[in-house]
């Protein structure tokens, strides 16, 4: 389990968020009116993931060499109190060495499915040497430019825990590789 204000975990060592690793995460939140602030992150303004809530709404963010940014947000504000969120990330597979990975982002509130985006470029090595994951805001250079003016745009609810596993794309229930 990670609890918010974990940060600065060196990349090398936090949950991989690049082509290949397929992962489901698990966040236990207390969701306040207008919820605003960073869930988790990994990397900085040169390509990184961020879940984030802004004004109620859940928000997830994939940026890719500073070239590519792919973007998901709710339809509507997340309700207050305590809620799951899932943040499921499925990559395509990759048939070639070289292939620019692309694969899919869902977002999920108490089973509810309220978001999601399609990766196109995603990153096939790290986002950042020099950034890190961070869980209740984002330390170092933002991970979106949406709250880059905010930063480190610490989350103003409660994140009970986050659970980070690897899963295989085929939808079997046994998990591949670990948890985090």
């Amino acid at each position: 389990d990670l609890f918010q204000g974990e940060t600065r975990i060196a990349e090398s060592t936090a949950p991989l968020y690049r082509g290949g690793f397929n992962s489901l995460a698990t966040i236990e939140v207390e969701v306040p009116e207008k919820a605003s602030g960073v869930l988790y992150c990994i990397g900085g303004g040169g390509g990184g993931f961020s879940v984030y809530m802004d004004e109620g709404y859940l928000h997830a963010e994939y940026m890719s060499t500073l070239l590519y940014r792919y973007k998901a947000k709710s339809e509507s504000p997340i309700s207050t109190g305590k809620r799951t969120i899932h943040v499921e990330m499925l990559w395509d597979k990759v048939l070639h060495p070289g292939d620019v990975p692309s694969g899919n982002v869902s977002l999920t509130v108490d089973g509810a499915g309220v978001g999601g985006m399609r990766v196109e470029k995603g990153m096939r090595v790290i986002f950042d040497a020099s950034e890190t994951f961070d869980v209740g805001m984002d330390l170092g250079a933002p991970a979106s430019r949406d709250y880059d003016a905010r930063s480190p745009f610490p989350y103003n609810g409660k994140i009970d825990s986050l659970k980070i596993k690897y899963i295989n794309a085929t939808g079997l229930k046994k998990s591949l590789a670990m948890y985090v």
